[in-house]
């Protein structure tokens, strides 16, 4: 993420996207007679700190990056678990995910939506970070 001039913004220099075969009952939703139910298995943790680092070198590798590039992570914060298990699977210290434990602490999951909160705490910071220009 590089921020702009004036009110800090992101620009996206990349995207990807992965899909593991066989996690169809890990996460996502099942349609019920009132409405729509959420389909978190307690698996996901294990599945982010054994199976999300090589995905992430990959897209990296793609960019030209390593994951010593990476100055910062803005994460969805599936739960306390998940984040746990993403700061082992990059290697951070344990609670280094304020953002994201705030988010969740202030508002809980509150599924996509909750990327918008993560941003608008981590994008002010992100833009002071060294290198960070447009």
């Amino acid at each position: 993420m590089r921020a702009g001039a004036g009110t800090p913004r992101a620009r996206i220099r990349g995207w990807g996207e992965h899909t593991w075969p066989g996690t169809r009952d890990i996460m996502g939703w099942t349609v019920e007679d009132d409405g729509l139910g959420v389909v978190f298995s307690r698996s996901i943790p294990d599945l982010v700190r054994t199976m999300m680092r090589p995905v992430t070198d990959a897209f990296l590798s793609t960019q030209g990056l390593t994951q010593s590039d990476i100055r910062g992570l803005i994460v969805h914060p599936g739960g306390e678990r998940v984040l746990e298990a993403l700061e082992d699977c990059y290697g951070l210290p344990r609670g280094d995910l304020v953002s994201a434990r705030g988010v969740l602490a202030d508002h809980g999951n509150m599924s996509s939506a909750t990327i918008f909160f993560i941003l608008e705490r981590d994008t002010p910071a992100a833009a002071r970070l060294p290198g960070n220009r447009p």
